[in-house]
């Protein structure tokens, strides 16, 4: 599922490219992340259609350098005999002249196959004066690397230990990379607890078909469906289309579809969600996405009001020298034809995508100007 709107297509942006792939190695482990998004105030969600990845991906040896600058952001590394990346500290500085102030640090260990069964992260507290442990997850790994069970935690200060919160186990088909099925488990009252089961197939280049979600009946000790996705792609593998069903009265009853169009350079030009009403579809909502060498300018969105389809909302994205995008400004309509400020945001990811700063603005329409930074 996605979103078809400004404020969906930002955060999922910026949350789930934390993940290295949606459904890949570090999704494997939880990090609070779901691949799915719950539908509120029109707001629809469709099909992520991202492959399931290994963990190798975590583990890529791009180099052994120590220490690693990349403008204003130093790297820093330590490394295993395989070449696996064990610790890394990041630092930032606000301007040339500045001192490298460290935020984050992670520490990574490997089983004999080089896939991750450990990371650690920590945040640098500067009232400590020392980094802090934040997250946690483990990883049972197979002979080819890919997870077979994972476990995350969140870590409580005041006890200094770590607390379970989310189990994942997976199962292969054969000797496939791509999980065919995997149960998620909660920790509730002391124990993990059965939770939903997602069911994915796949075409020959890897891309999810079809998936289906079942949720855990306590009562009958039982699976039972919840909902279902199917992806139609093109020859070159591109999604052209999706149809998002439910299950009601023993059968899959319709519920959305979505359609994506793309630019002859391969960009996503635009998608648009229907909801299945009175036996046909029924236009929801469309986003149009433009772009400038080849990096999207702006996303304009669409709502139906009444009979009458017409502009809701805008962004425009602003990048700096280095091709990074760092600033998403927010515009509302009233007749889908004259722009008026709602947002701003400002943000600055590392090469991981990890956030060095966010910022937002909001705009105060008494005052015309915008008021923040909120950080």
């Amino acid at each position: 599922m996605r979103y078809n709107n400004i404020w969906g297509d930002f955060f999922i942006k910026k949350k789930l490219l934390l993940t290295l792939t949606v459904l890949g190695a570090f999704v494997f482990a939880g990090c609070g992340k779901k691949t799915t998004k719950e539908t509120t105030k029109g707001n629809t969600t469709v099909s992520t259609t991202k492959k399931v990845s290994t963990t190798k991906a975590i583990t890529t040896k791009k180099s052994t350098e120590p220490v690693v600058l990349d403008g204003n952001i130093k790297y820093e590394y330590k490394y295993d005999a395989s070449g696996n990346i064990t610790d890394l500290v990041k630092s930032y500085k606000k301007t040339v002249s500045s001192p490298y102030v460290a935020y984050k640090k992670e520490v990574m260990t490997y089983d004999t196959y080089n896939a991750i069964t450990e990371k650690i992260y920590y945040k640098y507290d500067e009232e400590a004066g020392d980094f802090v442990k934040t997250y946690r997850f483990t990883q049972e790994n197979n002979t080819s690397g890919n997870p077979l069970k994972t476990i995350e935690y969140t870590y409580d200060g005041e006890t200094d230990s770590w607390e379970e919160s989310e189990m994942r186990e997976f199962t292969y088909n054969g000797s496939s990379n791509y999980a065919s099925s995997y149960i998620i488990y909660t920790y509730n009252d002391g124990a993990f607890q059965k939770n939903s089961r997602i069911n994915n197939t796949y075409n020959s280049k890897g891309s999810i078909v079809e998936t289906i979600r079942e949720a855990w009946n306590k009562t009958e000790n039982k699976w039972v469906n919840k909902t279902k996705s199917i992806n139609n792609y093109s020859t070159d593998n591109k999604l052209m289309d999706l149809i998002d069903y439910e299950w009601e009265d023993n059968d899959w009853v319709n519920k959305g579809k979505g359609d994506i169009t793309y630019y002859t350079d391969g960009n996503e030009h635009e998608y648009t969600y229907y909801l299945w009403k009175s036996n046909d579809w029924s236009f929801l909502s469309k986003s149009v996405y433009t772009y400038e060498n080849g990096k999207r300018k702006e996303h304009i969105s669409y709502q139906k009001y009444g009979e009458v389809i017409r502009a809701s909302s805008k962004a425009e994205y602003l990048y700096g020298s280095d091709g990074k995008d760092y600033c998403l400004i927010g515009y509302s309509t009233s007749d889908g034809e004259n722009w008026t400020y709602s947002y701003k945001y400002e943000y600055l990811n590392d090469k991981y995508d990890d956030y060095l700063y966010y910022r937002s603005y909001y705009w105060n329409s008494e005052s015309s100007s915008l008021v923040g930074p909120i950080e």
